[in-house]
């Protein structure tokens, strides 16, 4: 199975093209499905739904890993990707103690059930995670393309929120200020610019207008990076 996974390499270029994770992550997890109910209910030569598991656990983690970087703020997408290395590990810990139970208890059989279970209710998850994503603008399983459009208007949303010539009356407000457009806009901004300028070197001209769009942001936390209270360090 590594041994497939690793010599696999169209895969990460295909989910960039097309992109639509949710749906290539929901194939990948009936396929692997289906590939345990012909190990379990068939006579077939076991390398053949293998095979099949194997590039679908790569399709998986190709379309999975991918979507931290889509939610989550880049000054916390190395905490999310900790956290999901985490609790991966402690799941392989404990389902490794629970399948080895089940095979000595109960055979191969069951164990195979077993494993198919955790898959149906992954499926569950995934179907919860399509409809909630389809819900709120559809943005992790949208085409590169689509994800382009809802970038620009959520910059453009965001943009017409903030009252760019609005004054700064003291360093305090200056603080309330740029906190929060770090914490939202500018973050949210910076991301999805790296993300267009790193896709291909056609979409950067797609991404001009973006960068604008940022760097009019950051002129407005300027005068907090160069304040005092952002260097109490100046004032020694």
């Amino acid at each position: 199975s590594s041994g497939i996974n690793a010599e696999w390499p169209l895969r990460p270029g295909i989910l960039d093209k097309t992109g639509r994770n949710i749906m290539w992550l929901f194939i990948a997890i009936m396929i692997t499905l289906g590939s345990h109910g012909l190990m379990a209910f068939t006579f077939i030569p076991p390398y053949i739904p293998m095979v099949f598991m194997a590039v679908c656990y790569s399709i998986c983690a190709s379309a999975l890993w991918p979507m931290v970087s889509l939610v989550v703020p880049e000054y916390q997408v190395g905490t999310a990707y900790g956290m999901m290395q985490s609790i991966q590990n402690l799941g392989l810990a404990l389902v490794s103690i629970a399948a080895g139970a089940i095979e000595g208890d109960y055979g191969y059989f069951l164990l195979i059930l077993h494993f198919m279970g955790w898959l149906a209710l992954s499926a569950v998850f995934i179907l919860m995670l399509w409809a909630y994503d389809s819900s709120h603008g559809g943005y992790l399983n949208a085409s590169p393309e689509k994800r382009a459009e809802l970038t620009a208007e959520e910059v453009q949303s965001v943009l017409d929120k903030e009252d760019l010539n609005a004054p700064l009356l003291n360093d305090n407000s200056i603080m309330d200020l740029s906190q929060s457009l770090r914490a939202s806009s500018a973050a949210a901004l910076r991301n999805r610019y790296n993300r267009n300028v790193n896709n291909n070197a056609a979409d950067f001209t797609r991404s001009a207008e973006l960068r604008r769009s940022y760097e009019g942001s950051i002129n407005l936390t300027q005068s907090y990076q160069f304040s005092s209270v952002a260097n109490p360090g100046i004032l020694k």
